[in-house]
C-alpha cells in the first residue's frame, strides 16, 4: 500500500508548477492518509456462473457486491454506480468498458479464494485513496488559484507566483516594492486570498492619502471624547483586519510618531487607541508597499531602521511592467473580457496592428494605465479594436497632449499660462496612470485643488 500511494503522490505532484505547491500538496496528503479505511467497500464481479464463488467469498468478507453476469449487464452496473473495485476471470477477452480513474480492476482466477480477498481488499484501499488524493487535488487547487487573479506568463510573472505562494500562509510581514500601477495591491490581495487568512477581512490603506495628523487615528483608532468632534469610539484598521490582512501602501509616506507606534504593534501584537489606556491584541499580518527605495529612505534619516527591519522580512519586488512585455497580451485579452460591456458594440479582439502598437507602448504608468488604455479603447470602438483607435488611445496620432512638451521651443509662439497648466496636469496623470493622489503630489499641489482644476476645465 505503501508503494502505491509513493507512485500516486508522484504523478500528483507532477501537476503543479512550483516546489512550494508541491510542498502544500504533500502535506495535506500527509494529514488525511492515517484515515484512509482498511475496510469492504463496493465491488462489482462480472460472473456468468450462478452462484458464482467469487461473490459468496467476498460477500462473507463483508463487501457490497454486486453480481453482473455479462459485458452488457457491467456496462449497465457501472453506469448506475461508482464501485472501488471491478473483478473480472482472468483470460476473458472481451473488453472492458471505460471505468472511471479511480476504479481498481481485480482479476480472478478459478482456485485461491485468499488471494482473491486480499487483493479486492487492496484495490478498495487504493480506490478509496485514489478518490481522497483527487480530492485533495481540488481543495489544494482552489487555495494555490487565488480569488484576485496575478495574470501573466512571464519569468518574472512566475518567479512572483511563486513567492506569493511562499508567504501565503506565513505571519511574518511581507514587503511590496514597486512603481505605482504594477498591482503590489491585487498581489497583496492575492496573498490573502490564497493563504488560511481568506475568510478573514483584508483591510488596505493607501498611507499617501491620509494626511499625516490622521494617519494615527485611521490606524490605531481613538476612544469616543478622545478630541474634540469623537462622539464615539472608532476602531483603527488593525483592529478591523484582527485575523486578516492590513495592507499598507506606500507605508513610507508615514509619520515618525506613526511610525513608532507602528513598531510598537509589529513588536508586541498589540494596539491602544488615541485617548486609550487598554492595549488591545491583535492578530494581523502586514503586508506593507512602497514605489520608493526604503533603504535610502533609512540612510537619509526619513525612516525608522527598526520599523525597516520589522516590515521587511520577506521582500518582493513586483517588475514593472516594461520588464515583463511578454505579459502585455495576456493582460490586454483580461481587460477586454473585463470590459467588454463597457463598449458601444461587442468587442470581439484587438487588431494585429493595434496590438502591436500596444505592446511597443512604454507605459511608464505600468498595468493601472495599460487597464485605463484598454479600457478607453473599448469604448472608442464599435467592433474590434483597430490600429487607428489605438493610435489615439496612445497618444500617437491626433492626441498628443501627454507627450506634449511642457515647454515650448524657442522657435515657438508663447504659449499661455492655463495651457502650460494643463500640459503640466494631462502629463503628471499620464506619468501617474491616472493616479490623482500621486499627480498632484508631483504638481506640488493637493488633491483638491487638482480635483477642482480638472472640475473647471470639464
Amino acid at each position: 500500500m505503501g508503494v502505491l500511494l509513493c507512485l500516486i503522490m508522484e504523478h500528483a505532484w507532477g501537476h503543479f508548477a512550483t516546489r512550494t505547491q508541491s510542498d502544500t500538496f504533500s502535506a495535506m496528503v500527509s494529514s488525511v492518509l492515517p484515515t484512509v479505511p482498511v475496510s469492504p467497500g463496493d465491488v462489482v464481479v462480472r460472473d456468468s456462473r450462478r452462484p458464482s464463488p467469487v461473490v459468496e467469498a467476498l460477500a462473507a468478507e463483508g463487501h457490497a457486491v454486486q453480481h453482473v453476469p455479462s459485458r452488457a449487464a457491467l456496462i449497465k452496473a457501472l453506469a448506475s454506480g461508482n464501485p472501488h473495485v471491478v473483478c473480472v476471470p482472468e483470460g476473458d477477452r472481451d473488453p472492458l468498458p471505460p471505468l472511471a480513474e479511480d476504479v481498481v480492476v481485480v482479476r480472478f482466477g478459478p482456485d485461491d479464494p485468499h488471494r482473491l480477498r486480499a487483493a479486492v481488499l487492496e484495490g478498495v484501499q487504493a480506490a478509496r485513496t485514489r478518490r481522497m488524493l483527487k480530492q485533495i487535488h481540488k481543495d489544494t487547487a482552489r487555495r494555490l488559484e487565488p480569488k484576485s487573479k496575478l495574470v501573466g506568463s512571464s519569468e518574472s510573472m512566475r518567479a512572483l507566483i511563486d513567492q506569493v505562494h511562499r508567504v501565503m500562509n506565513v505571519t511574518v510581514p511581507v514587503f511590496l516594492q514597486g512603481e505605482s500601477g504594477t498591482g503590489k495591491e491585487l498581489v497583496a490581495r492575492t496573498i490573502h486570498d490564497a493563504g488560511n487568512r481568506a475568510e478573514q477581512p483584508f483591510v488596505a490603506l493607501n498611507c499617501a492619502s491620509i494626511p499625516e495628523g490622521l494617519q494615527e487615528n485611521e490606524l490605531f483608532g481613538h476612544e469616543r471624547g478622545a478630541f474634540t468632534g469623537a462622539a464615539q469610539a472608532f476602531p483603527g484598521k488593525f483592529e478591523q483586519a484582527h485575523r486578516g490582512t492590513l495592507f499598507l501602501d506606500e507605508v513610507a509616506e508615514t509619520s515618525p510618531s506613526v511610525q513608532a507606534r507602528l513598531l510598537r504593534v509589529l513588536q508586541e501584537g498589540v494596539v491602544q487607541r488615541l485617548g486609550g489606556t487598554v492595549a488591545r491584541a491583535v492578530d494581523v499580518r502586514v503586508v506593507a508597499a512602497s514605489h520608493k527605495d526604503l533603504d535610502a529612505l533609512v540612510r537619509s534619516g526619513t525612516f525608522r531602521q527598526d520599523l525597516y527591519f520589522r516590515i521587511v522580512v520577506y521582500p518582493i519586488v513586483v517588475a514593472p511592467l516594461r520588464e515583463r512585455r511578454d505579459d502585455i497580451p495576456l493582460l490586454i485579452m483580461h481587460f477586454l473580457r473585463k470590459y467588454a460591456g463597457e463598449g458601444s458594440g461587442r468587442i470581439k479582439a484587438m487588431a494585429p496592428e493595434a496590438l502591436d502598437q500596444f505592446c511597443a507602448h512604454s507605459w511608464p504608468g505600468n498595468v493601472r494605465q495599460l487597464e485605463n488604455a484598454v479600457r478607453r479603447a473599448i469604448i472608442a470602438s464599435d467592433g474590434d479594436i483597430g490600429v487607428r483607435v489605438a493610435r489615439v488611445i496612445l497618444g500617437t496620432e491626433s492626441d498628443r497632449n501627454a507627450h506634449s512638451p511642457l515647454v515650448p521651443s524657442p522657435d515657438d509662439d508663447i504659449v499661455p499660462l492655463a495651457e502650460l497648466e494643463r500640459r503640466a496636469i494631462a502629463h503628471a496623470l499620464h506619468v501617474t496612470g491616472g493616479n490623482r493622489a500621486l499627480a498632484a503630489k508631483k504638481l506640488g499641489i493637493g488633491r483638491a485643488t487638482l480635483h477642482r482644476k480638472l472640475v473647471r476645465r470639464a
